[in-house]
């Protein structure tokens, strides 16, 4: 058993989600000893733990701007996170049988570069709905919850705003390059990542794709035994 810590300056951590890669989401602040309500100073985590289950980074989500709580309750192996933003003092612990809040709520999609986004932003405008609550994404970028439909019912949805890039085609070349090809969406904006050890990711280059398809070479595979790649998108 590890115990994984808060992040600085607090008391209290709830880890609630991890994914295969040893990423693990939670809420870190101060519980009422009486109440069991988390206060108002509370945020988002992500730490990263590994292979022992140790911590080697601990990175504060975003909350949402006039929010009392962003709270991540799901993560997928390319590290998106998603979750709601709640408004209204003391959030309660994280029930998994699914009881909600009765207080008003936000949608939200932290990406694999940890950047906030609200759900309620990716979908059709005028379409009626709002998205309250993310519950789940899997590896494909499919996101399920809880939202309010245009005839006031509380619905489940699903939406996916995230189509994951593909890298393919990968080859290595006579100078010692490795080379591939990644197929995405036009006009999308793209990270290129680079690990030895899926823990500890480097960015090798960001880039708007505008046909969709663009191929990409590492000059520095040839120095290294192994080498993994991904493709991130906001």
């Amino acid at each position: 058993m590890k115990d994984l810590g808060t992040l600085a300056g607090d008391i209290d951590s709830q880890a609630i989600a991890v994914n295969a890669n040893g990423q693990v989401v939670g809420l870190s602040g101060q519980i009422n000893s009486q109440s069991f309500l988390w206060h108002t100073n509370a945020h988002g985590f992500l730490f990263t733990l590994d292979p022992n289950g140790t911590v080697i980074s601990r990175v504060t989500l975003d909350a949402l701007p006039g929010s009392s709580f962003s709270v991540p309750y799901s993560i997928n192996n390319a590290g998106q996170v998603v979750g709601a933003a709640y408004v209204g003092a003391g959030f309660r612990y994280y029930d998994p049988s699914g009881q909600q809040s009765s207080r008003p709520a936000r949608a939200l999609l932290w990406d694999g570069l940890h950047r906030l986004h609200d759900l309620n932003s990716v979908i059709p405008s005028g379409s009626g709905w709002v998205l309250t609550e993310a519950w789940a994404i899997n590896n494909a970028g499919q996101i399920v919850g809880t939202g309010i439909n245009p005839s006031g019912q509380t619905h489940a949805f699903l939406v996916a705003p995230m189509p994951a890039p593909l890298l393919s085609l990968a080859s290595s070349q006579p100078n010692g390059q490795f080379r591939f090809t990644l197929l995405g969406e036009p006009g999308r904006t793209y990270t290129i990542q680079a690990s030895t050890n899926l823990v500890t990711w480097t960015t090798l280059t960001n880039f708007v794709s505008t046909t969709g398809t663009n191929q990409f070479a590492d000059a520095t595979a040839s120095n290294l035994s192994q080498r993994f790649y991904r493709a991130l998108s906001p």
